[in-house]
């Protein structure tokens, strides 16, 4: 009788144990799903904030590209409207040009030298032209008056000036008409140019 007892009590111990461990093991099972959800959680969470990151930056970077194209095509406009109004200047020197001498040509020894005269000071560009002048070029052809001026900084006024209509392709008569000095001054002032910039003499103004 009592080593049934006895065996009755380790029966119940060992269904003890066994159920202890096997509440363990539950536990145990437990505790890793949870790990394992938590683990779940923080991918998701990480990836949708990887996510949420990811859009804002790429509407932040398609915004900023859509504002540079804007700037882009208002810069081609204004660059565009800018060549036209060079053009329309360099045109309007020319015309003026072949009306003095068409004037000369048909009234000839009849044109008095004070008529002349005025006609030849209508090509003059005047301080405020030349400032308009100046705006229009710098947008067209942006910072070649300030490298001349750097790298050439003994030139005079009317040297840097002379330059800016010779990267025109000026003829002479249309240098002399703007500048309001005979052809003569126009070599005058090549030859100082020359002579300070060391050019050879076949050297050429498009080469400078």
């Amino acid at each position: 009788f009592n080593a049934r007892k006895m065996i009755k009590a380790l029966q119940e111990k060992e269904l003890r144990q066994h159920r202890a461990e096997l509440n363990e093991v539950e536990n145990q099972k437990r505790i890793k799903e949870l790990e394992r959800n938590g683990v779940i959680v923080l991918l998701a969470a990480g990836l949708f904030l990887a996510l949420y990151i990811y859009t804002n930056q790429r509407r932040k970077y398609l915004q900023k590209q859509l504002i540079i194209s804007q700037e882009l095509k208002l810069k081609e406009q204004e660059l565009s409207l800018a060549v036209q109004e060079l053009q329309r200047f360099a045109l309007n020197i020319s015309e003026k040009n072949k009306m003095v001498e068409e004037l000369q040509q048909k009234l000839g020894d009849s044109v008095t030298y004070e008529t002349l005269e005025r006609l030849q000071r209508s090509t003059i560009l005047t301080d405020e032209q030349w400032e308009s002048f100046r705006q229009l070029f710098e947008k067209v052809h942006g910072g070649y008056l300030h490298r001349i001026k750097e790298k050439l900084p003994g030139l005079t006024p009317a040297e840097i000036r002379f330059m800016a209509l010779a990267k025109l392709q000026f003829s002479n008569k249309e240098m002399a008409a703007v500048l309001g000095v005979s052809s003569n001054g126009i070599r005058s002032i090549w030859f100082r140019l020359r002579k300070k910039l060391n050019l050879s003499e076949e050297g050429s103004i498009e080469e400078l």
